[in-house]
């Protein structure tokens, strides 16, 4: 075999060019212009991956100078040439995968990075370009056309270790590509069936959300999709995978449960042999692990609006626009993200934990309880709500509660846990409600056989031997089939996780309950005053949302309607067994349950009471049937491999970032030490207790935010304790020491 011949196996081939980035001056105009605070951005860092790296390239482009790019070929994605051995061969749909970011300010005040723009060429595209030039390559922000930045890539060539250019042949699969372009075709239709659904002609009917008709979410805007047709199925973009490491995850989850649990050892003790198998005992523990996951995203993801900078001749501009992104987080610990990406990322940490192997499981202890907790008596998924605001924390200054209920309510999306039986109960519910109205008749759209047999698939589904297997004895025989199963497994609850502001994940609290309700009243109204009384700052309150709005039947001050929930393409409702009977499905609609039990569906929405007491049915947003969920996985499978991936390593801190993380620790440590000899008891009805959280990003970027909050704290605050936890795999310092932190700050005040 010749040197450097294409059918080597230690050939490696790298893409090679030389790129450039024109983008507005965005902090010049800015600092000389001025403009609202959401407008302040600068210039970030550039991505730069293929069709199925295993990580990104990051580089930080200028408008003046080159910089040069190489991005490593996958070893798949390279085969050796039959007919010439200096060839190569490579498939012509193989893409260049572009995204760029920017520095921006999240909520919370705190410097932040922010997605700006994506895109993606086909290589063999730019590789035709190297020989007449530049190849400019637009990057845009989701549906907004206007180009947030330019980058021209010239010189473009492949290249081995030891820099010789291979020839190559692009190689087409025409099985392949008629299957995705049927996939494409697949989802329009599938756009079309939500939307006939949810917002039919006034004249037909459907699944109304009469607050806000066009809140609905079933396809979105990628820089690929399916079928290189720039869109993409939602239940394709929530599998996002947790960027990090499972010792990260179990240490994440450690700290968010201890701090559920006021660190107390017993409590803990206790929590962890509950939880030591799955069952029911290990799934009452659901609302700590909901608590905990909304208290680590905050931590982790800071809340920006979807959206972007641009310029205007008075300045710069904030601009709102739509994106639910199907990749990787950019940067662990600092990006932000909107609700959306917020949910997305506790469902990454949810499937994370689901998803581990046994050996992991093992290895990491609180991976294994979040596990137990959740599989196989819960189902994570991204809800769609109609709410006071775009984000939590908006309202819940006002201690009358929520807005009224006339107001028009924003869309949001949050993370929901909602128990597997109550799940299938409403599905079988909302399977005898469906009706279809033709020639003046509603007949049930689905027989009693064929609901049935649908019933019992989905149970099995979810329920499998396997499963069952796991499960306590007690358990096992009342889930082997329908007929027992529907009544089984009653009054578990369903939780929000929380991702724009860290809040308690109970939904609804019963003034049947009275010590219970009254109590909660009480902690919220007490917890407003306190969070007034600090004033704004860096940091964010954990807050109690579930009482204290208008709404006497559901007086949730941020949540007005549960509308829709999308789970991954991973969830059991999209079995082969579903498939098989043409029913499976990854969106289901929640509508009210009626007095009378067979009344026609025609409303979507349900109160957050509703969604915690079960009182509720659901219906598919779409149903597939086995042939076309066969054309949509594979389409959806080749999709993957054209995301952005991580940039696969720890985020590194700058020396200047490290110097303030540890100017951040300092004032929180003295926090802490101001407080620690007082031994004077805080007592009596006017004293509140508030937690507040310090997101990563906070404390490598605004130490100055951070000592604010802190003197703050040390001027209102009767009592303080600062929890500062490590958590490895998320930081490292310019030594190579752990540097990520989880940080809690427990306030005990008068108000």
């Amino acid at each position: 075999m010749a040197r450097g011949d294409a059918s080597s196996d230690k050939t490696t081939y790298t893409l090679e060019f030389d790129a450039t980035q024109m983008e507005p001056q965005l902090e010049n105009i800015f600092l000389s212009q001025g403009g609202s605070i959401g407008a302040a951005q600068a210039r970030g860092l550039t991505d730069f991956a293929v069709t199925g790296s295993a990580q990104a390239q990051v580089h930080k482009l200028a408008d003046e100078f080159c910089t040069r790019v190489r991005i490593p070929l996958p070893a798949n994605a390279v085969s050796p040439c039959a007919d010439d051995a200096s060839k190569i061969v490579i498939d012509s749909r193989c893409k260049v995968l572009l995204c760029t970011s920017r520095g921006g300010v999240a909520i919370n005040g705190t410097l932040v990075d922010s997605v700006s723009g994506q895109a993606a060429v086909y290589l063999h595209g730019l590789l035709s370009t190297a020989a007449t030039g530049n190849a400019p390559i637009p990057l845009t922000y989701a549906n907004w056309r206007a180009h947030s930045a330019v980058v021209t890539a010239s010189g473009a060539r492949i290249v081995d270790q030891s820099g010789r250019q291979p020839g190559i042949a692009f190689k087409t699969d025409a099985a392949r590509d008629a299957s995705t372009k049927n996939a494409e075709t697949l989802i329009s239709s599938y756009a079309d069936s939500a939307w006939s659904l949810r917002s039919p002609p006034p004249e037909l009917p459907g699944l109304r959300y009469p607050e806000s008709e066009f809140l609905t979410k079933a396809i979105c805007k990628v820089p690929t999709g399916i079928n290189d047709s720039g869109f993409d199925f939602a239940h394709n973009v929530v599998m996002q995978k947790a960027p990090y490491s499972m010792k990260t995850i179990d240490a994440i989850f450690k700290n968010s449960i201890s701090g559920e649990l006021g660190f107390y050892e017993e409590k803990m003790k206790t929590f962890m042999n509950d939880t030591s198998a799955p069952g029911r005992r290990a799934a009452d523990n659901a609302h700590i692990i909901s608590n905990a996951l909304s208290t680590a995203v905050n931590q982790l993801v800071s809340y920006r609006a979807d959206g972007r900078t641009a310029i205007s001749p008075t300045g710069a501009i904030a601009q709102a626009a739509e994106s639910w992104l199907r990749q990787a987080p950019r940067s662990n610990g600092m990006q932000a993200d909107d609700c959306d990406g917020t949910a997305i990322s506790v469902m990454s940490l949810v499937r994370a934990v689901v998803n581990a192997t046994p050996a992991e499981r093992t290895a990491y202890p609180h991976v294994n309880a979040a596990r137990n907790v959740i599989y196989p008596h819960y189902q994570c998924g991204v809800a769609v709500v109609g709410a006071t605001s775009a984000e939590a924390s908006k309202n819940v200054g006002n201690l009358n509660g929520s807005q009224p209920a006339a107001q028009v309510l924003a869309g949001h999306a949050t993370a929901v846990m909602l128990p597997t039986m109550n799940l299938l109960r409403a599905l079988d519910k909302g399977t005898k409600r469906a009706r279809a109205l033709a020639d003046g008749t509603a007949a049930p759209t689905i027989d009693a056989k064929e609901a049935a047999t649908l019933a019992e698939a989905r149970l099995r589904s979810f329920y499998a031997d396997d499963v069952i297997g796991q499960l306590p004895d007690a358990e096992r025989g009342e889930l082997l089939a329908w007929k027992t199963a529907q009544s089984a497994l009653v009054g578990m609850p369903s939780f929000s996780c929380e991702g724009t502001t860290p809040a308690i994940a109970r939904l609804y609290e019963s003034p049947a309950n009275e010590n219970a309700y009254k109590e909660a009243l009480k902690t919220n109204e007490q917890t407003t005053k306190a969070a007034l009384k600090i004033g704004a700052t860096v940091g964010r309150s954990i807050k109690s949302l579930h009482v204290g709005g208008q709404n006497v039947d559901s007086p949730h001050r941020f949540y007005h309607d549960f509308v829709e929930i999308t789970f991954g393409r991973d969830t059991p409702l999209w079995s082969t067994s579903t498939a098989d009977l043409g029913h499976a499905a990854t969106q289901i609609v929640l509508t009210p349950d009626e007095s009378v039990p067979d009344a026609v569906l025609s409303r979507a929405g349900v109160t957050p009471r509703a969604l915690y007491e079960e009182a509720f049915s659901a219906v598919p947003l779409v149903s597939v049937n086995a042939q076309n969920k066969a054309i949509m996985d594979h389409a959806s499978e080749l999709a993957d491999h054209n995301c952005m991936p991580s940039r696969g390593t720890v985020t590194r801190l700058t020396a200047f970032q490290d110097k303030n993380l540890g100017a951040s620790m300092d004032a929180l440590a003295n926090l802490h030490d101001h407080f620690r000899e007082s031994s004077e008891p805080v007592e009596g009805t006017d004293v509140a207790n508030i937690v507040y959280v310090l997101s990563v990003n906070s404390l490598v970027n605004n130490p100055n935010s951070v000592a604010h909050f802190c003197n703050k704290v040390k001027k209102t605050a009767s009592f303080c304790m600062v929890d500062c936890l490590d958590v490895p795999g998320l930081l490292l310092l310019p030594n190579d020491e752990e540097g990520g932190k989880q940080v809690t700050v427990d306030v005990v005040m008068k108000v």
